[in-house]
């Protein structure tokens, strides 16, 4: 059964909300799709068409990987923001938008596994909400990289619709969540937290279309935006003596370094000092970007950085045999950037090239090719 058909015979089983046995009456696959159904063109805005993505072959050490087919699929989804009067949410682990018909928007809706959530499930009670709630949240939040692009660049959106908002239902129980927010004018008093069981009805209901990051490619202009209000509009100052950075992923849980000392040794005759991202505020994070000439790393959500530097500005990133992702590349692009990026030492294969399974591996550093890409970039 493929995931549409699953997708469909969920929806349509039984469901209790607040005690009441109602029906989910199906759904519709996209926004456009209720928009056309219910005659409600006045509630949607459309700023961005759907883009077709290239990604420039980058510099790197082997010449082996198509960049173009790293991906599920190049192209962005067309960027708009839905206003729904009446319009219900249940948040789960991501989160459902229902209609007034009980019926559910696909494409601004973020549960994953088929939407289990309705399946003989007794509903908690409804919540009625006056005024606008904009739903800004992803189901991959934790994630600094995905926070920034599925999250925080959303905020353009919303604002480009210019529709005034009284609440906003997101993502903000780490540190970096709310500094982010923070830093885009949504204070705390504005924020209701994603939580599982929160099911509310809101007068309006105001939604950004997701960029839908986690397939691996995002629009210049999300860039553009972040880079602006995070880093234009504070005008942030250089900081002296980080030049050079290598950004350590010696704490992450995975797809560490193996070689990380012997790596460090080489880079430090260079002159790079290492720095540890989960260690430091978000607008840490900004000053050292912004003040880098290069910077080398493995592949990592702290490279989403990358659109805080400066033009010119050398990148090395390194890969695992097995697992490639875009994204960097993009940003690279995007800013002007110089990017070069070779592969790390084979390890034994359990399965297809760039499968998420193989998403966790280490990888060990080529230390001839990190000569070598250093050799480039410092010509």
């Amino acid at each position: 059964m493929n995931y549409r058909l699953r997708y469909k015979w969920h929806l349509y089983h039984n469901t209790r909300r607040g005690g009441v046995l109602i029906t989910i009456n199906g759904y519709y696959p996209s926004t456009r799709d209720w928009i056309v159904t219910s005659n409600t063109l006045n509630n949607f805005y459309p700023f961005y068409q759907e883009e077709k993505i290239d990604i420039p072959e980058p510099k790197g050490m082997e010449k082996s990987i198509q960049w173009n087919q790293l991906v599920d699929t190049n192209h962005i989804p067309e960027q708009f923001v839905v206003d729904i009067p009446d319009g219900v949410f249940l948040g789960e682990k991501s989160g459902a938008v229902i209609t007034p018909e009980n019926k559910i928007i696909g494409d601004v809706s973020h549960e994953l596994f088929a939407y289990y959530v309705f399946i003989n499930k007794k509903l908690p009670d409804l919540i009625e909400m006056n005024g606008n709630t904009a739903l800004l949240f992803t189901y991959f939040a934790t994630n600094y990289f995905h926070f920034m692009f599925d999250v925080a660049a959303r905020v353009h959106l919303l604002q480009k619709s210019n529709i005034p908002i009284d609440r906003f239902v997101t993502n903000s129980q780490f540190p970096f969540q709310d500094e982010i927010l923070t830093l885009l004018g949504i204070g705390k008093e504005k924020r209701i937290e994603l939580k599982e069981n929160l099911h509310f009805k809101a007068t309006h209901l105001v939604i950004p279309s997701f960029i839908f990051s986690f397939k691996g490619i995002i629009p210049e202009w999300a860039c553009d935006f972040l880079r602006r209000e995070l880093l234009l509009k504070r005008k942030v100052k250089k900081l002296q003596g980080y030049e050079r950075i290598y950004i350590s992923r010696e704490k992450a849980r995975h797809r560490k370094v193996k070689n990380e000392e012997e790596v460090m040794d080489l880079l430090k005759i260079y002159g790079f000092k290492r720095v540890f991202l989960e260690s430091e505020p978000v607008t840490r994070q900004i000053e050292l970007f912004h003040s880098a000439q290069i910077v080398v790393s493995p592949l990592g959500a702290g490279l989403t950085n990358l659109m805080f530097c400066n033009p010119g500005t050398k990148v090395i990133e390194f890969f695992g045999p097995t697992w490639v992702r875009p994204c960097f590349r993009l940003i690279s692009h995007y800013m002007g950037l110089d990017y070069y990026y070779f592969m790390g030492e084979p390890i034994p294969v359990k399965y297809e090239f760039n499968d998420y399974r193989q998403l966790v591996d280490d990888i060990t550093v080529n230390l001839d090719k990190l000569k070598d890409a250093l050799a480039s970039v410092m010509r």
